[in-house]
């Protein structure tokens, strides 16, 4: 008994470290990712701001490159044409609340840097384009921009996704459900059959559940003794394969079925 224990404990010690190291890599793994997204914006607005201050030197637009490689392994590459047709809309191009063209022309950098064999020596020209009327420090104002769309636009895919696995799992729980009240409704006496399985799991013998049973269903009450005994017996052993077969528990049954389980 006492090995046994103590093999128990070491199961136990090695399932823990196991999930321990799991999570721990999980977690590895996600601060990389976003510091992989945060490091690359980052250089680029940074590339940006440079080029604000010096506008006369154009700044190693490398970033840029890199940058367009991170959204197209978290597929957000094809938002980026997608935002520049919205924006670059006369309509939209003339909000007096933001400097657009900025937003267009950082949009536009990031199309050409994710294009097959861009080189930084390709994103001279694009990145030489001043707007008319652009105010100071506009290259960067326009890339934070846009980072702001994209995020906002991450942010709607994400409670997108979030709804859909929402109705999806509707969806399979009313599927699970009507099957269920469907194969309750084959076996006879389900009812009992569930009611002796529950009160059996929370510690009750066949005399006490037999006991509960008659006080909630007089009109289909179990006899005394022993024959009584052994009908919740069965009931227990029949009510258990049922659940066993559809991988359900007692209270899920009962919910389905819309019985009175007696628990108050």
């Amino acid at each position: 008994m006492a090995d046994d224990l103590l093999e128990r404990l070491r199961a136990y010690g090695h399932e823990t470290r196991q999930e321990i190291e799991r999570r721990r890599a999980k977690e590895a793994a996600e601060n990389a990712i976003n510091a992989e997204w945060n490091d690359s914006w980052g250089a680029v607005i940074a590339t940006l701001r440079a080029g604000d201050e010096n506008p006369e030197i154009t700044p190693d637009l490398s970033p840029l490159i890199a940058l367009t490689k991170v959204l197209k392994s978290r597929g957000y590459e094809t938002w980026i044409p997608d935002m520049a047709n919205v924006i670059s809309d006369p309509k939209v191009l003339n909000d007096m609340g933001m400097f657009r063209p900025a937003q267009v022309w950082f949009l536009n950098l990031l199309i050409v840097a994710g294009q097959p064999r861009a080189t930084t020596k390709k994103l001279a020209a694009p990145y030489s384009f001043v707007p008319s009327y652009a105010p100071p420090r506009w290259r960067a104002a326009g890339a934070d921009d846009v980072l702001g769309f994209v995020m906002r636009r991450i942010e709607k895919a994400e409670r997108d996704e979030a709804d859909r696995a929402a109705a999806e799992a509707a969806r399979a729980a009313e599927t699970r459900m009507a099957a269920l009240v469907a194969a309750a409704k084959r076996r006879p006496a389900i009812e009992k059959l569930i009611f002796s399985v529950f009160w059996r799991e929370h510690g009750l013998g066949p005399a006490q559940i037999r006991e509960r049973w008659n006080l909630l269903r007089p009109d289909d009450s179990v006899s005394e003794g022993r024959s009584g005994r052994d009908d919740i017996k069965m009931s227990i052993r029949r009510g258990r394969e049922f659940l066993q077969k559809h991988n359900a528990t007692a209270v899920e049954v009962a919910h389905a079925l819309a019985f009175d389980l007696g628990r108050n």
